[in-house]
């Protein structure tokens, strides 16, 4: 449905209020370099299996896409310690198109099919974005279209089996795989807008039927070497690797 007055779609608006953004500058000063590093892309942090993916292997011409890249923080992070040179974020909050230096931003809806061409990525990063989407079997399908056939494509998606869940479950309340609860009806915010569960098995399940393999597992957060090891028990989100089978 498509709202009369400014032909927005009802589905379009709800995630520009929830996820509306801008870019951060290029320019970073050492001090910020290393702070943000430390924040975001060491062991143990959301991004840091893309930064232990990319030592060692991303070459500056690689094509690199990020999806819900938010302000593109970590982007602009990889850009300068990697020198690289086509990178792509993708997010329904850009206020527009743009070109900064390296960086382009576009605004797409990821519900549709991805505005990027067949085996044209060598590097994709979803991280926390797919819960978010309508169709899962739609996200890992275009995951497998969109890569390079050596491609690799790093994700990272909450876990709902985790023991805090399960001990959430057994005294009768609801597994939460955001904030708490409060925040929630704070914000009239349903579990951070997650509209899709997933345990290891079935994240595997899912990949096999579209012709990826998930591998590369690591946890996130405190203890995040023993929750990579006992994923479906430990972790409350995983990161991994789907390539090419």
């Amino acid at each position: 449905m498509t709202d009369a007055d400014t032909g927005i779609s009802h589905e379009t608006e709800f995630y520009r209020r929830q996820y509306e953004g801008g870019i951060v500058s290029l320019e970073l000063d050492p001090a910020t370099k290393v702070a943000k590093f430390q924040e975001s892309l060491s062991p143990g942090k959301r991004y840091g299996l893309v930064n232990e993916i990319f030592e060692g292997q991303v070459r500056p011409d690689d094509v690199i896409v990020e999806l819900g890249s938010g302000q593109a923080d970590c982007l602009v992070l990889m850009i300068d310690r990697y020198k690289l040179t086509n990178v792509t974020a993708v997010d329904v909050g850009f206020a527009e198109d743009m070109q900064n230096g390296p960086l382009r931003m576009i605004n797409r809806n990821l519900n549709q099919k991805w505005d990027l061409d067949d085996g044209s990525i060598d590097y994709l990063i979803a991280l926390m974005v797919f819960e978010h989407l309508f169709d899962p079997f739609h996200c890992f399908e275009e995951v497998k279209r969109v890569l390079k056939p050596r491609g690799v494509a790093c994700v990272n998606l909450p876990i709902v089996s985790s023991l805090k869940n399960r001990i959430r479950l057994l005294f009768g309340q609801i597994p939460v795989t955001s904030s708490g609860v409060d925040v929630w009806f704070r914000d009239a915010n349903w579990d951070g807008n997650h509209l899709h569960y997933f345990t290891v098995p079935l994240l595997k399940r899912l990949a096999d039927r579209c012709g990826l393999a998930m591998c590369d597992y690591r946890g996130v957060g405190r203890f995040h070497q023993i929750k990579g090891r006992f994923p479906n028990l430990l972790a409350g989100e995983l990161s991994f690797t789907l390539r090419h089978k």
